[in-house]
C-alpha cells in the first residue's frame, strides 16, 4: 500500500499553528517571522512533505518553470554546467524547474517560463530579443548590447576588470615585464571577451610594459598550444595569461614539454579558471565560482518574479576571488 503523503495540514498539527501559515511559508506569501518559516521547514523536511508545483501553478498563474540560455562555447567549457547546476539549485529554492533553452531560437517563439537567465549574450542575440518581445523577465549574466537592452530587468556580472587586474598586478610584484594574453575573443563573442582584452591592454599601458595578444581557439589541441608557445616565445613573453578555461591547463603541458619550469622561468595565469587549473598552485588564478554565480542569477530573477524592484539594475556578484601562483 502506498504511503499517504504529507499535507499542509500535517504540518500545522505537527507544530501548532495555523494552515495557512503554513502555506504562506512554503509559498513565500504573507508575512511570517524567520522563527515560524524555520519551524516549517523542519516539519515539511521530517515529515517528507513535497510541495506540488503543478497545483501550485494553476493557483497562481505561473510556470513553475525557469528558463536557461548558454552560448555555443558552453559544451567545451566547464564553467557553464557548473553554472547551470548552481542555477538549477537557485531555481529549486524558489520552487520552480530550470529549463534549457536551445541555441537556435525563433523570434516568433512561445516561451512556458516565468523568467529566464541568458549567460554572455552576443550583442542583439536572438534568445534576448524572443525573450523581451514576450514580456519575459530577464537576468543578464554579463553585460548585453543591443535590441531589446532596455528589457533586461537585471544584469549581474562578476568584477572582473577589478580581479584580472589583481593578477596582473601579483605577476607584475614576481618580476614579470612581458605580458602576453591568450584571447578568446573572437570564439566567445561576448562583451566579457571584449572587456578583458580591454583591461589587459588597458593595464599594461599604465604598468609601462608591453602587451601582446594572441587570439587563439577556444580548445586548441597540444599542437597548437605548441605553436601558441612558439609565438610567446618569439615575443619573448615571461607571463602568459590565459583569458578562457582550458586554455592554461594546455599551455600548461606544452611548457612543461618544452622544458619551460612553470612558477620560475615563466608564470601562467588563468581568467576563468578550471577545476584542473584550480589544482595546480603553481597557476595564478581567478576563481569565478561558477555554481554560487549561477545560483545568484536564479536568486535574483525569482526576486524580480516575485515583484521586488530592489532586485532590477545592474547587480555585483561578489563571490570570485583571485589565487596568486606559488613556484
Amino acid at each position: 500500500m502506498t504511503p499517504r503523503r504529507a499535507t499542509i495540514v500535517d504540518i500545522a498539527e505537527e507544530i501548532g499553528i495555523s494552515k495557512s501559515t503554513v502555506a504562506n511559508v512554503l509559498n513565500g506569501t504573507g508575512r511570517f517571522s524567520p522563527e515560524t518559516a524555520e519551524r516549517v521547514h523542519a516539519a515539511a523536511e521530517r515529515l517528507g512533505y513535497a510541495i506540488n508545483r503543478s497545483a501550485r501553478s494553476l493557483r497562481s498563474g505561473r510556470v513553475g518553470s525557469f528558463g536557461l540560455h548558454l552560448p555555443a562555447v558552453a559544451r567545451r567549457l566547464p564553467f557553464y554546467a557548473e553554472f547551470a547546476f548552481g542555477a538549477a539549485d537557485g531555481a529549486d529554492a524558489a520552487h520552480s524547474d530550470l529549463t534549457l533553452f536551445t541555441r537556435e531560437v525563433d523570434p516568433a517563439r512561445r516561451f512556458a517560463v516565468d523568467g529566464a537567465i541568458v549567460v554572455d549574450p552576443a550583442p542583439d542575440a536572438d534568445i534576448v530579443v524572443a525573450l523581451s518581445r514576450a514580456g519575459i523577465p530577464l537576468v543578464s549574466v554579463g553585460a548585453y548590447r543591443g535590441i531589446g537592452e532596455a528589457e533586461v530587468s537585471a544584469t549581474l556580472d562578476a568584477r572582473h576588470d577589478v580581479l584580472q587586474r589583481e593578477a596582473l598586478t601579483a605577476l607584475r610584484r614576481r618580476g614579470r615585464n612581458r605580458f602576453v594574453l591568450l584571447s578568446m575573443r573572437r570564439d566567445l563573442g561576448a562583451a566579457w571577451a571584449e572587456q578583458t582584452e580591454h583591461t589587459f591592454r588597458s593595464w599594461c599601458a599604465e604598468a609601462g610594459v608591453p602587451s601582446v595578444v594572441i587570439d587563439v581557439s577556444a580548445a586548441p589541441a597540444t599542437q597548437s598550444a605548441t605553436a601558441v608557445l612558439a609565438e610567446v616565445t618569439r615575443h619573448g613573453g615571461d607571463a602568459v595569461v590565459c583569458a578562457g578555461q582550458g586554455l592554461a591547463q594546455l599551455m600548461r603541458v606544452a611548457l612543461e614539454t618544452s622544458g619551460v619550469r612553470i612558477g620560475e622561468d615563466l608564470d601562467l595565469a588563468s581568467f576563468a579558471a578550471s577545476p584542473a587549473e584550480m589544482l595546480d598552485g603553481r597557476l595564478t588564478v581567478l576563481d569565478l565560482a561558477p555554481g554560487a554565480y549561477g545560483e545568484r542569477a536564479a536568486e535574483l530573477l525569482a526576486r524580480i518574479v516575485d515583484g521586488d524592484r530592489t532586485a532590477l539594475g545592474h547587480h555585483w556578484f561578489e563571490g570570485a576571488a583571485v589565487r596568486v601562483g606559488q613556484p
